[in-house]
């Protein structure tokens, strides 16, 4: 078997996940070859991989680098070839990365009917629902972001944001900006998000990890984008305050622990457990 996996030699914080998953297809006797993104255009015609890793995905709106990467999922797409897409992950991020085949989020496979019925209580600990804190929490975007961009318009985008503002709400509505927007333009620094919880009565997003973050801290969330990894467990706006909306424990441990079948550490990518778990789903 062959994997082919590209990436850019300017992201370095693609490298790690890349690597690990790398050693552990070796570990299982894959035949690897490291590509950088730029040179897929010489390589695409001079052979035939079973399998094509990437990290992230990108639209041509988004430069050079993400123009690529959309060509590599359409050259696999059309010969068939299996490509595995690593992204930043939904639960401890910088510990765990996203691991799907075949798309993003929902677009993409993650489960199979094998699956370990307890992975979430190794990963993270994570609170039953319910309706506490003081504020309503709307946790905004960047909108070039492939889980916005894959869906609306940054027009639409903001359009929707505004229409979230224009609501009445019984709770005070806070918005959150972005980490990396505050940190570019100069914005004051919101608190951390896990602080910031533990005061908030819902999060709504339209398709942001912190509606994971909320789940495992308890938070009731409204996710708008129905293909959120955890969008399963979205109350509907108009519900706050409903005992009754909230999901029960023994369906928020099932879709987090479906969620955390997306979500590998290095460790778990170099030892090669992601890799089985990968082919488990292939073969289901």
């Amino acid at each position: 078997m062959e994997l082919w996996i590209f990436y850019n030699h300017k992201m370095q914080h693609q490298q790690p996940s890349c690597y690990a998953f790398a050693a552990g297809a070796l570990n299982h006797g894959v035949n690897v070859r490291h590509l950088l993104a730029r040179h897929f255009y010489q390589k695409k015609d001079k052979g035939s991989p079973d399998m094509v890793v990437i990290f992230g995905t990108g639209s041509v709106e988004l430069g050079t680098n993400a123009l690529i990467k959309q060509h590599i999922v359409n050259w696999c797409i059309q010969r068939k070839i299996q490509f595995v897409i690593i992204e930043e992950g939904h639960i401890k991020r910088g510990e765990y990365w996203n691991v799907t085949i075949g798309g993003l989020l929902k677009d993409g496979r993650y489960t199979h009917p094998d699956i370990d019925l307890n992975r979430i209580d190794s990963v993270t600990k994570f609170k039953p629902f319910e309706w506490s804190g003081d504020q309503i929490l709307l946790c905004r975007q960047i909108p070039r972001d492939a889980a916005v961009r894959g869906f609306v318009t940054t027009d639409q985008y903001e359009n929707w944001i505004q229409s979230i503002v224009n609501q009445l709400f019984p709770y005070p509505l806070k918005i959150r900006e972005h980490p990396r927007i505050t940190a570019t333009k100069g914005y004051k620094t919101d608190p951390p998000l896990e602080i910031e919880l533990e005061h908030t009565r819902m999060v709504i997003t339209y398709s942001s990890t912190s509606a994971t973050d909320a789940i495992v801290h308890g938070v009731p969330v409204y996710i708008e984008q129905e293909k959120h990894l955890a969008s399963e467990l979205s109350i509907p706006l108009n519900k706050i305050d409903d005992e009754e909306s909230l999901p029960s424990f023994e369906k928020q441990h099932r879709v987090l622990n479906e969620v955390v079948h997306a979500q590998w550490s290095l460790y778990e990518m170099q030892s090669g457990k992601c890799w089985e778990h990968i082919m488990k789903i292939i073969r289901s």
